[in-house]
């Protein structure tokens, strides 16, 4: 009897701190898209400062969580591209936002995303290096697992491709080719909105054969 009750307060604790690490990471992720849409998209330092420390306060009781370290790393990478107004600290959150993203890769390695948001960063950060190259190359060869995680890999491919070896240009170059042929749609929406498809075209593939890349008529 005695062991099914420590048993069942073990439950109740797990799930409890379970429920309390959810809500603290939707917080988290709720404000960030709420000031994304925002018409100023201005972000008060407190504000960031209050959700910072509510996160911290949940990691140290679940540590072990990925979507509260992905929150953590959401937060710096919104700081250094919204708040920050200083380059040094602007790069130094961004590369806390970079280990943020590696410890999500580390507790939950099959999931595009980590990669994904790892790449941004990085990018965001001017370190086209083979981490980078590397994350390409896993987000890659996750997304189909995670269908929505196209348009961004798609956009990061063609605007790191200059910075690619040339193994890392193949896989890339045969994933946005299939991409472009299978969704077609986002395909184009997704280059669009980054303005990159003429560098598509003209660089990348080096042929008008595709409709994307066909002349207005």
């Amino acid at each position: 009897m005695m062991v099914a009750i420590i048993i069942l307060l073990l439950l109740i604790g797990f799930s409890a701190r379970a429920g309390l690490s959810y809500v603290a990471q939707y917080r988290v992720n709720a404000a960030i898209d709420r000031w994304q849409l925002s018409s100023d998209k201005k972000t008060s330092l407190s504000d960031w400062q209050n959700l910072f420390a509510s996160l911290e306060t949940m990691l140290a009781i679940d540590g072990g969580n990925p979507d509260l370290h992905n929150a953590k790393a959401r937060l710096y990478a919104y700081r250094a591209g919204k708040i920050d107004t200083d380059s040094g600290q602007r790069s130094e959150d961004y590369k806390q936002a970079m280990q943020g993203y590696r410890t999500v890769i580390a507790l939950r390695p099959a999931w595009p995303y980590g990669y994904v948001n790892l790449l941004y960063a990085k990018v965001f950060n001017g370190e086209l290096n083979a981490e980078m190259q590397h994350s390409l190359l896993r987000a890659i060869k996750l997304s189909p697992w995670e269908k929505n995680t196209l348009p961004d890999i798609v956009k990061v491919a063609v605007f790191v491709w200059p910075s690619l070896d040339m193994e890392s240009k193949k896989v890339a170059k045969a994933y946005l080719l299939e991409a472009s042929e299978k969704r077609r749609g986002e395909f184009e929406k997704a280059l669009k909105s980054s303005q990159l498809k003429d560098y598509f075209c003209q660089t990348i593939v080096k042929t008008d054969r595709l409709t994307l890349c066909q002349p207005a008529s």
